[in-house]
C-alpha cells in the first residue's frame, strides 16, 4: 500500500495529455493507479484514447470500481470500456487493465471520454 501512495505522490501531472489528465487524477483519488495514458493524436498510428492501469491494479479493484454504478443495474452507463490485456515482458506475462474508447476518430474518441470522466465525476465526486 505504502509503494500505491508513493507512485501518487510522484505522478508529473504536466507531462500527461491535456485530455487525459482530469480522467487521470479521477482514477488515481479512487484508488485505480494509472501508469501510462494516450489522448489519441492522428487517425493513423494512435487514433484509441487510453489510459492504463498499474501492475497492481487487478480485476477486483476494477469489480469494485464498476459496482459504484449502482444507478445503472443493467449496464455500466460510460461508452469507453476496461479491458485486460497480456504481453510478454522480460521472460514472464504481465496483464494490466486499462481504460479504451476506441470508435473511430480520434476526435470522436476524446468527445467520448470527456462524456464519461462527467459521468464518473458525477458518481465518485459528490
Amino acid at each position: 500500500m505504502w509503494f500505491k501512495m508513493r507512485k501518487l505522490m510522484n505522478i508529473p501531472y504536466e507531462d500527461i495529455d491535456p485530455k487525459c489528465k482530469d480522467m487521470v487524477k479521477l482514477f488515481n483519488n479512487v484508488g485505480l493507479i494509472t501508469e501510462f495514458s494516450c489522448q489519441g493524436h492522428d487517425n493513423t498510428y494512435s487514433n484509441s484514447f487510453q489510459i492504463m492501469f498499474s501492475d497492481f491494479v487487478n480485476d477486483k479493484d476494477i469489480n469494485n470500481f464498476l459496482s459504484n454504478f449502482d444507478e445503472h443495474p443493467t449496464h455500466t452507463p460510460i461508452i469507453g470500456c476496461f479491458k485486460k490485456w497480456a504481453r510478454k515482458h522480460q521472460g514472464s506475462i504481465k496483464s494490466n487493465w486499462e481504460y479504451i474508447v476506441n470508435y473511430g476518430d480520434y476526435k470522436l474518441n476524446q468527445e467520448f471520454a470527456l462524456e464519461d470522466y462527467k459521468i464518473m465525476k458525477k458518481f465518485f465526486e459528490e
